[in-house]
């Protein structure tokens, strides 16, 4: 079953792959996800081709020992059966740890030392592949650096591989927050499904991982995660949210409840200014306005001879000098 990896920078400016066709480029890394979380794999051509390119003509065979020849992966044999090693795997990779263990015969140590298989299945010389002696009886009796190691590692967080597993598996604990139950899960990936219902994908597991690199909590994760879960809202809230918190050196869930309600209270006690009309009504007197109002009810229709605010020459001017007052700024 093949399984999600992690890939770097420096794969794609390494000299010693660029020297390698693209499919066996590819192919490595597919190696990668073929391989059990020690770094091993069985040495099936055909097999690992329907895997990895079902739909190209691709001589896999050959790229394996391509890759074999140029140091990054070893092809041997134990008890006549065919297997691959990728040196420096445990390196370069995180496995999630619930993956199943190694079930792939190590190399032996001792008289009947594995051997390198070639194209033609023979055996070469054991320090004829300069490779560096993580497997000890493959290699020359000095040690030597693997093109493996030219893999450089950077800063980035490895993400683990993402597995289907029973809800009662997942490791969880309840906190209060507020008054409130706040589950917190020991996974980003099992915080992140719990209140989306799907699983991050590797940027934003990779953004959450250099958060608690910085010192964020996974409970304050959680609580902004349910913050815009319970808005509707999707990840691009509950990162916004996430962003102005930490700048304002919000790092646990308690402290960005205490902001939460402070935020609240300021926006209740906030004053609304009253948005400009043509007609400022609230600075007419309060008996003028009233009459408006009735007017614009239409209070004043069922009468005979109705009288309007227009009949008064003392309100209208009143009202008249006003505009003007507006219009000139005066």
């Amino acid at each position: 079953m093949a399984r999600a990896r992690n890939i770097k920078p420096g794969f794609f400016k390494n000299e010693d792959l660029s020297d390698l066709s693209p499919h066996t480029r590819l192919l490595f890394i597919g190696l990668w996800c073929l391989a059990d979380r020690e770094g091993f794999l069985e040495d099936r051509p055909k097999r690992i081709k329907g895997e990895l390119f079902p739909y190209e003509n691709v001589e896999v065979d050959k790229c394996l020992q391509e890759l074999h020849h140029a140091g990054f992966i070893i092809r041997y044999e134990v008890d006549g059966e065919r297997f691959i090693s990728i040196p420096k795997f445990k390196d370069h990779q995180n496995p999630h740890h619930r993956e199943a263990a190694s079930k792939i015969p190590k190399p032996e140590i001792g008289k009947d030392k594995p051997r390198a298989v070639t194209d033609q299945g023979m055996a070469q010389p054991q320090d004829s592949l300069g490779l560096s002696s993580e497997i000890p009886c493959l290699g020359s009796d000095e040690p030597t650096k693997s093109r493996a190691d030219s893999l450089i590692p950077d800063s980035l967080k490895l993400i683990p591989d993402t597995t289907t597993t029973d809800s009662k598996e997942q490791h969880k604990s309840v906190v209060v927050v507020g008054g409130r139950d706040l589950q917190v899960f020991n996974s980003v990936i099992d915080q992140y499904k719990h209140y989306f219902n799907f699983d991050p994908n590797p940027t934003i597991m990779q953004l959450l991982h250099s958060y608690l690199d910085d010192g964020l909590q996974m409970d304050m994760l959680a609580w902004v995660m349910r913050y815009a879960a319970e808005k509707g809202k999707a990840w691009d809230y509950a990162k916004g949210t996430l962003e102005k918190m930490f700048v304002q050196g919000v790092r646990t869930a308690e402290q960005a409840e205490k902001a939460n309600l402070e935020f609240q209270q300021q926006q209740s006690h906030k004053v609304v200014p009253i948005r400009d009309s043509k007609l400022r009504v609230d600075h007419l007197p309060a008996s003028v306005q009233w009459q408006m109002e009735q007017e614009r009810a239409g209070a004043f229709q069922s009468r005979e001879s109705p009288r309007l605010l227009r009949d008064d020459p003392e309100l209208m001017g009143m009202l008249d000098r006003m505009r003007r007052s507006r219009t000139t700024g005066s």
